[in-house]
Order: C-alpha cells, then structure tokens, then sequence
C-alpha cells in the first residue's frame, strides 16, 4: 500500500472514530454543516452523509431522455449502512446526499465496506443545456442537446359531408305539397330535417377549412372531402379549433349552390356553416359533420372547375351497401410477440357504413398471407345494422418458422362478394404477429411461453396477450423493454394487475421436469417511467398437482434499483413442477403498478456456460472500461466470459489499493476484453451493477 493511501485510510479511520466518540458536524451538500444525530433511548442510532468517491453520469437512449446518477463510495465500518438518498434542484446544480446511520457507541470492525448506488434524476421537462450534480461534495456533469419535454401526442379532427334530402312534389297551380321522408315544416314550405339517415350519400369534392381558436377564425389549412364524404386533418396539438365551409369557394360553388346548410342547427339560413371544436391531447374527435339540402332534386350537374385541391369526381356518390369500416384491434395489437405454436384469440372491432344491413348469412373469411387457423371462413354472430358495430374473432395458433407472419382478412356478403375497408370497400384487415424462439440456451423459457401459462386476477381469468389499458389487469411480453434502471432488447414480461389497491395478476405454467444443477433465474422491478410503483413479486410452486407453495418473495419500488433472482431447484430434482409468477400492488397508486419479470427462466448451472455478449453483466463491463479508457464503446471486443463464478469477497477477488474488503460470497461473471494490444480482466456481479477490472498480461 502507498504512503498517500495508507495516509488516507488513517485518516478515514480517525473520521470514524471522532464521529463515534465527538457527534462530528460534516458538511451537506449545499455547504452548511450536518451533525450526526443521534436517536433518543434504546438502539440509538448516529446518521451522517456517506464518504463518495466517484460520481457517474448514464443517460438512457430514450425520449424524454433519462438520467441516472451512479455514485460509488465506501462505508467506514462494518456497523455503519446506507439510508435514504435526497434529491434537490437549484438552477442548474442538482443536491443529492446520501446518508449513513450506524449504532451510536457500537464497537465496530474498522474495514471500508465499498458501495455502488444508482439515483434516477427528476430531469422530466427540463431545458436543453449543461447541468451539473453535487453528491455529497463530488461533482459531475451532463449536457441536455435539446429540450427533455414530450410533446402532447396529437389529435386529429374528422366528419362527413352530407347530401340531407328533402323533395317537395307540388305546391303550384292550386296541387297541395307533398313531402318526402327527411322533410320538415318549415313556414310555408319545407326543408331537410337535419339528421343523416341511411340513405343520404356524402358529398365529395367539398374543400373545409381548418382555422385556429374558436369561430369565425381565419383559414390555416383546407382539405377536400373523399369521394363519400369524408374529411379529415390529422396531427393537431390540443386546442381550440374552427372548421368551416363556404359554398361560395370557387371549389365549391358548382357542387353545392343552389342549396342551403340544414346541419349544425345555427348554420341554417347563414351563408357559412362553422363549427368550434375543441381538442384534447391524443384526442381523435370525429362526426364533425355539416349537412346540405339543395334547392332542387334531382342534383343539379356539377361544372367542373380544375383546382389543386379538387377531387377527381367532385359529384355526390352514394354510400356502397357493403362497406366496413376498422374501429380496434381489440386483442394481439400488430407485431404482438409469441413463441413457436402458441395459441391466441385475434379479436377485430369493425363498424357497418354501408346502407345494407350484416346478417349471419355475411362471413369473415381469408383471403390472403398466413391464416394461422383451422379454418378459413366464419359466419357473423348476430345482425349488424348501418351505423352499429360488431367484435370478430379467430382463434389462431403462431407458426413454428421464426420471423414476421401476416394473415389478412375480409367480409363476405350473403351473395357471395367480398367486401372491406377503404374508399372502394375493398381493402383488407389482417393479424400481424411476430414469432420468436424459445431460448436454447434455458431448460424452460418462461418469456417465450408466457401465452401457455393461465393468467388470472382478483378480476377473474385474463386474456393472453392482454390489453395493457383493461381494469382487469394484463401480461404482455416487451421484446425491446425499458426498466428503472436500463434499457434491453432481451424479453421481460410486463405485469398489470387489476386496478385496485389490492390488485394482483398470476399466471401458471405448465409443469416442466425439473434436473439436478436447475436454478430459477430473472430480475424483476419496475418498468422505466413508473413512479409510485410499489409491487411485492411471489414465485410459487405445484409439485405433481399438489398445494401450491412459496419459493420466493421480494418487495421492488421505482428506486433506479433492480433486484437479481438466483434460486437453486436441486430440492426439486427429479419432479414435475408447475411454477407461478406473481405481482401483487402494495399501495393505491395500481395505474403505476408495471412491474416486470426481465429473462425468466430455468437454467442449469453445470451446462449454461458463460453468457452472451448481450448480457446486462458483460455490456456493463464493457462500458464502464469503454467511459474509463475514454473510446468507443465498439472498439472493445469480448475474448472470453466464464460464470457463473463464485467471487470470495465484496470487491470480487480484485486488488483495490487501499480499500478493505469484507467476506462475502458474491456470484458473478470474469469477462476478459481487448482493445488494441491491452488485454483487460473485468470482474462483475450477476447483473454487472458492480464492475472492478485491471490490465491483465
């Protein structure tokens, strides 16, 4: 040990024992002194801020961009523990201090214990810029390029154009008037009743305005109405807008004059129908329509007048008898993950704007792609009238080939044409999933199963895959997740369950044979974003059909932290075990409830090897050597990785000049690297938060 060290460590020492026998002040984070203090009557305890040597900056490849504080230190004796974590802003300094407390009077064993802690900063919102970070006197930095606020996700704005019909036989030479349906009263005459009946066509052709605040507003963008009516403006912020129609618009004057607005009601008799219409964010606010009654039927012949913005056919088309519209893929959204062979339920939401009403003599049938089931056509489960909307379902199974699989979908009508979506009703709906294999590396893959499990709640049986927004909780499988404490593009399931205080979700596995050398392994935690969250995670176990019984239990809350599960099955060698992964919610906060299960899995210690270079233990080696040797994170190739090794003491058998390490078995990986003509030994823990390493050879 070198005299400077040896000095340093002397004088740690003496810190310790002067707090111990003094109530030393020590300084906080903002300059004013701290005292120790001490807790009144028995088991008194002493609490000061932690000694911190290194201060790092990670900032997660997301938007909004993440922050995440990684500060290492050492704890000066063995009686002596990490408490709470603080967190201030002042300007652009974030305050963090990190306390200790320790028996007051205790005689302790005078070894430095090292730590390493990881502090998510509250950067949500901030402005782009340089910022730094005070924890506990050291300092570090990190730069925002841009502004850490998410934009509200847009809304859009949509309706129709109406032809509102009304036909007046009479009226002259002494002949009473007679009108036809959709007529009212109106003085001495009559005129369109202001409601979209079933057989009133939409008006294409129509060029609406979109202005800014509420009515009358000045134009800030047009469109044109679809051949049957239809209009929309799509990525709009939240706000108030005014959409409007001038039949005196070049555009519009040989389509709709002569003629009058029957719909919105305040429109009638006044040259320009408006309509103000505020918007939420991420809100799609639709039937925003406006009705014309011409002056005369039939339709007068439209003059075409060219435009840029002029339609093709700027003539009212009647509505097709057959036509569906896509509402929600109510299950398996696109790119849904499954494994080989799984079965699912596609379920689809489509709604009926034709004239003509669905019977159950219509069917949904293949067309094209994958069918991914044992048959190909389904008769409709009951009626579907203009206007009403119907949810279709499929059970389908994945295929065995690895990759993307798409079956695409359509209706039949009763006389044997097909029919869908789109301006023409030809267009197709479909299930899109993607396939994944099971990892050969694991005895049983608890990620690429998930759908062969059966998952409940306190709100009863759940779907699998499940709608992460259903009260009712919901598993879903993140091939790319994002966690407290990191991103991955290995799989997690991600755990909703039921909206309560009390909510849980569990799902069982089929029973697997369990071997000699078997461990249970994953990490488990809360999803990145999830503030609030507070979930105790439960494995279980079932032995030949019988009670179930408790292998594990673990407590995780949003703290930048991830908890490794490693249990040894060697007592249920030789047995057929069905396992059940669980999350149950600790507080009132369940909307904050996303709790994770990342990798789970059985694998068998004597034969898995080493990990892939994808590990989190052996990326996290090489970025720590890739931020401390300051180059690309790419110019450091990997050699060899052996583990699980067993490592003796808490600095994982390395040398550390002048710090003194406890005995503590600690599982982990050695990671050997290369840049260039260095070799370099890593050593980390299972899940690579701890990383020690040295120029080897």
């Amino acid at each position: 040990m070198s005299s400077k060290n040896m000095l340093t460590l002397l004088v740690v020492m003496l810190i310790s024992a002067l707090t111990t026998a003094c109530g030393l002040l020590l300084g906080s984070g903002d300059g004013a002194p701290l005292p120790l203090t001490a807790t009144p009557g028995s088991g008194e305890t002493v609490r000061g801020l932690a000694v911190v040597e290194r201060v790092e900056i990670q900032m997660l490849e997301s938007f909004p961009v993440q922050v995440n504080v990684l500060s290492t230190g050492y704890l000066p004796d063995s009686c002596t523990s990490l408490q709470e974590t603080t967190q201030g802003r002042e300007g652009q300094t974030f305050m963090l201090q990190v306390f200790t407390s320790r028996p007051a009077g205790a005689i302790c064993a005078e070894q430095i214990f090292p730590f390493q802690i990881s502090t998510p900063l509250d950067v949500g919102g901030l402005k782009a810029g340089d910022y730094t970070v005070n924890v506990n006197g050291k300092l570090a930095s990190f730069n925002l390029p841009q502004d850490n606020v998410v934009p509200e996700p847009p809304g859009s704005l949509s309706g129709l154009v109406w032809h509102d019909m009304c036909a007046v036989a009479g009226g002259e030479s002494g002949i009473p008037m007679v009108p036809s349906a959709g007529c009212v009263p109106v003085e001495n005459s009559y005129r369109a009743n202001g409601l979209e009946d079933v057989d009133e066509p939409g008006l294409g052709g129509v060029l609406v305005h979109l202005g800014l605040g509420s009515c009358p507003a000045t134009s800030q963008a047009t469109t044109t109405t679809a051949a049957d009516g239809s209009y929309s403006f799509k990525g709009l912020q939240p706000g108030t807008y005014c959409l409007f129609i001038d039949p005196l618009d070049a555009q519009n004057t040989p389509i709709l004059v002569p003629g009058d607005w029957t719909f919105p009601a305040d429109a009638i008799g006044q040259a320009i129908a408006m309509r103000s219409v505020p918007l939420s964010s991420a809100e799609d606010r639709r039937r925003i329509n406006f009705g014309w009654d011409y002056q005369f039927l039939p339709v007068p012949p439209v003059i075409s007048t060219p435009t840029p913005t002029a339609t093709p056919s700027p003539t009212a088309v009647p509505t097709p008898c057959n036509w569906a519209k896509f509402v929600a893929d109510v299950t398996v959204p696109d790119n849904t993950p499954f494994s080989p062979g799984a079965s699912f339920t596609k379920t689809w939401r489509l709604q009926n704007i034709g004239t003509c009403t669905w019977t159950t003599a219509y069917q949904l049938v293949f067309v094209s792609g994958n069918a991914m089931s044992d048959k190909v056509a389904y008769p409709l489960s009951g009626t579907v009238r203009p206007g009403e909307s119907i949810d279709l379902s499929v059970n389908m199974f994945a295929p065995h080939s690895v990759g993307s699989h798409k079956g695409s979908w359509m209706l039949r009508s009763d006389d044997g044409k097909l029919f869908g979506l789109g301006a023409s009703a030809d267009g197709a709906f479909w299930a899109l999933i993607k396939v994944i294999a099971a990892n050969d590396r694991y005895n049983y893959d608890f990620a690429a199963n998930y759908c062969l499990a059966k998952w409940t709640s306190d709100s009863g049986k759940l779907a699998c895959p499940g709608n992460t927004k259903d009260a009712k909780g919901s598993v879903t499988l993140l091939d790319r997740p994002s966690m407290e404490n990191r991103s991955d593009d290995e799989p997690a399931l991600w755990l909703r369950p039921n909206q309560s205080s009390e909510g849980w979700i569990s799902g069982e596995y089929p029973a697997v044979k369990v071997r000699q050398g078997d461990h249970f392994r994953a990490w488990i935690g809360c999803l990145s974003g999830s503030t609030g969250c507070d979930v105790t995670f439960t494995l279980r176990y079932r032995v030949d059909g019988g009670s179930q019984k408790m292998l594990g239990e673990w407590r995780e809350t949003f703290d930048g932290e991830i908890t490794v599960v490693d249990l040894d099955l060697t007592f249920l060698a030789g047995s057929s075990v069905a396992f059940m992964l669980s999350a149950e919610v600790n507080n009132s906060k369940y909307e904050a409830a996303n709790a994770f299960w990342f990798v789970p899995r059985i694998e068998n210690v004597e034969n898995s090897g080493p990990p892939p270079d994808s590990d989190p233990a052996v990326q996290a080696a090489k970025k720590r050597v890739a931020e401390a040797l300051d180059i690309p994170l790419k110019n450091i190739k990997v050699l060899s990785v052996e583990g699980p090794v067993t490592w003796q003491n808490s600095c994982l058998d390395v040398q550390l000049d002048g710090v003194l390490c406890s005995e503590v078995l600690t599982p982990g990986f050695r990671i050997m690297l290369k840049h260039g003509k260095l070799t370099i030994e890593a050593h980390t823990n299972l899940d690579g938060t701890v990383v020690y390493w040295f120029y080897s050879g």
